[in-house]
């Protein structure tokens, strides 16, 4: 089990912190993997400041309200990296294995991990600290055999600029109705020598404009699109876009990324 206790946060920590944007910064930065002394309430906390709302966006994120349980079940089903600096926990990212294939689709390459959280503390963003994550995250998804990396964000969120960067690309666009934004779920290929097949690439093209499509016209979700989904499931597509699993810890939380 891990520690759920964290320090109370001294006088010197906040100097540290206040001169985030100093020289040298980069350099005292420890990324690492979890360990057991690691404590879930300064992750979970983590989560809640960097998601907060608060005036600075209007995505409404769930893990922006999520508890301790929901983040000790996430890193349990993967691999978690941490963002370490002068002892203090700045960031983390989770990514999870493939699943085992239960019916394969031909628009979906069969190793598929995700990553459902990246977070980086607000005082510590635009550092790269999040790309030092992400890095890592793809490393781990490389070793536990995924031919592809999967995240999800908000559309016209900050954060997808990021992911843009370092060469994901966008698939198609969910409407979740647990959140108040449409999210857009994006992959890149990480394994080489691995190259997805024609097949599989034509279906990404026409799955992405066609929930495109679905978001520009505003019908995405809804009752007469369902419809029009059922057909297209029966040639392989997804019948909904809010299939989300029922168990809490197995959900995607909310896009948790923040770079």
């Amino acid at each position: 089990m891990m520690a759920k206790s964290v320090p109370s946060e001294d006088h010197a920590w906040r100097q540290r912190r206040d001169s985030a944007n100093g020289e040298g910064v980069r350099d005292r930065i420890i990324i690492r993997q979890i360990e057991a002394t690691d404590s879930i309430h300064e992750l979970t906390d983590l989560l809640h400041r960097a998601f907060k709302s608060e005036g600075q966006h209007p995505y409404a994120y769930p893990v922006a309200k999520q508890n301790e349980e929901t983040t000790h079940k996430q890193i349990e089903r993967g691999e978690c990296w941490v963002a370490e600096l002068d002892g203090r926990l700045i960031g983390f990212g989770i990514v999870w294995p493939p699943r085992p294939v239960v019916r394969w689709r031909w628009y979906r390459p069969r190793q598929s991990a995700h990553l459902p959280v990246l977070a980086v503390h607000p005082d510590f963003q635009r550092l790269g600290i999040g790309t030092m994550l992400l890095n890592h995250c793809e490393q781990s998804a490389t070793r536990m055999g995924a031919w592809e990396l999967t995240a999800s964000s908000p559309v016209g969120s900050p954060q997808l600029s990021l992911y843009q960067r370092m060469g994901y690309r966008i698939f198609r666009y969910a409407l979740r109705s647990e959140t108040n934004y449409v999210s857009v779920i994006f992959a890149k290929w990480i394994q080489k020598g691995q190259r997805a097949s024609i097949i599989c690439r034509i279906g990404r093209k026409l799955r992405f404009y066609y929930t495109f499509m679905a978001y520009k016209l505003g019908v995405l979700g809804c009752r007469k699109c369902g419809v029009m989904l059922k057909v297209l499931h029966k040639f392989g597509f997804p019948d909904h876009f809010e299939r989300l699993p029922k168990n809490a810890s197995e959900q995607t939380p909310g896009d948790g990324k923040s770079s």
